[in-house]
């Protein structure tokens, strides 16, 4: 299938999510903290009923909470803390 297009996140979703990622992070003691993008692709079997069926197979992107700090040292950032991964994309067509 065809690469998506763009993707889409509503704007009150990214601030909450950043909210709770600030609070989070803050609670762990983590400082220098910042959001990573990863690209994804849309399971061949989603098991999310918020998963359109018809994007399956479909590149996707999620953003993840890091920690800045150990991505200087090891070259990741993982702080454990759920990523968002509801946007829309728009397929190339």
């Amino acid at each position: 299938k065809p690469d998506s297009l763009e993707y889409f996140f509503k704007l009150e979703t990214l601030k909450d999510y950043i909210e709770q990622m600030q609070k989070e992070m803050e609670q762990k003691g983590l400082r220098n903290t910042g959001i990573k993008i990863r690209l994804g692709k849309y399971p061949s079997f989603p098991k999310d009923p918020d998963l359109d069926p018809a994007l399956i197979g479909y590149q996707t992107v999620f953003l993840a909470a890091v920690d800045l700090d150990e991505v200087a040292k090891k070259g990741e950032g993982a702080t454990g803390l759920p990523g968002m991964n509801y946007g829309q994309l728009r397929p190339p067509y």
